[in-house]
């Protein structure tokens, strides 16, 4: 069973993520036979050199929405690359029935096919966002899709995003478009596939996602430095999910030869930090949360022999040949 997950370098949030799909890949690894599949905007750098050595097919993707907005913002970059899978499916050779998509901040407890196998969408199936019980407010979040029904939905789709451009490229994005498209025409996902921390403790939850506050966040939350909308969220059941995010995280960095750690923070606008291992760029952050403290943990691609890092300070977010 293969599944999809996608992701934008140009987020400024790129390397919180980092660990977000590294975990999200090793619980993948201990608890389902799933085939993992990343579609990927953006340049190589240390994190697609991880995926690829724990061999998970990296795909190369732009999302269609560039066709019509030159300048998109980071989020809908990644947020629509989901709506690819169709078109990747055909361009692979694949012949999947029906494929799994999940955002990268989730975390798998159980094997979800025994109880995916027997659900059939039309064109995809959704848990709700907030409200249990509310399917028609569903959460993109994760999706068991047909491929071939989602195929056919593909022209008509783009017609009714293009037609309403201004609320697709806003928050919450592909979610939006795809509730107005598919409204009365979604299948509903049981809650344990897309089970939040938010709702509380659920022992036979098989997709943990944290949705909304993420793990790297718990710190803030408990120094109140968190946005409102955060804090509401957080509960027992949220540091619980934390703390086994943390082991996992330990867990398959133990398989790691090498990992390289940094934490910075700047007061002054449009500076950039660029990670080079063997003069070739591996990591680069553009500092946009002024004097707020950064973390950048990177585990490095398998290599032998000497190597040389560098950490460039640039005073532009692409520093060219002349930067000081």
């Amino acid at each position: 069973m293969r599944w999809f997950f996608a992701l934008n370098e140009a987020s400024t949030s790129f390397w919180d993520y980092a660990n977000l799909v590294q975990v999200a890949v090793h619980s993948a690894r201990k608890h389902t036979q799933l085939t993992p599949v990343c579609l990927y905007d953006g340049d190589d750098n240390a994190l697609t050199a991880w995926l690829e050595a724990d061999g998970v097919k990296v795909i190369r993707r732009r999302t269609f929405l560039h066709r019509w907005v030159t300048d998109l913002a980071p989020i809908p970059r990644g947020a629509y690359l989901r709506l690819e899978i169709p078109d990747v499916c055909r361009e692979q050779g694949w012949d999947d029935d029906f494929v799994l998509y999940t955002d990268c901040d989730i975390v798998f407890c159980h094997d979800p096919a025994p109880l995916l196998s027997t659900l059939r969408p039309e064109f995809f199936a959704a848990a709700p966002e907030s409200d249990q019980t509310d399917f028609a407010r569903f959460n993109s979040g994760v999706m068991w899709i047909s491929v071939t029904g989602l195929a056919a939905e593909q022209a008509a789709l783009q017609q009714t995003i293009r037609d309403h451009l201004a609320e697709a490229i806003s928050p919450p994005y592909d979610q939006a478009a795809l509730q107005r498209h598919f409204a009365g025409r979604s299948d509903a996902l049981p809650l344990a596939l897309n089970w939040k921390p938010h709702w509380g403790d659920n022992a036979e939850a098989i997709i943990l996602h944290f949705h909304g506050p993420k793990p790297a966040q718990k710190y803030h939350v408990l120094n109140h430095r968190a946005p409102d909308y955060v804090q509401r969220l957080v509960g027992p059941a949220f540091f619980a999910a934390s703390a086994a995010w943390d082991e996992l995280l330990i867990d398959q960095a133990a398989s790691q030869s090498l990992r390289f750690e940094a934490a910075f923070q700047c007061s002054t606008p449009g500076q950039a930090i660029s990670v080079c291992l063997n003069q070739r760029e591996i990591a680069h952050v553009a500092l946009t949360r002024l004097a707020d403290t950064y973390h950048l943990s990177l585990d490095l691609p398998p290599v032998s022999g000497r190597q040389i890092i560098e950490i460039h300070y640039a005073q532009s977010i692409r520093p060219g040949t002349t930067d000081p």
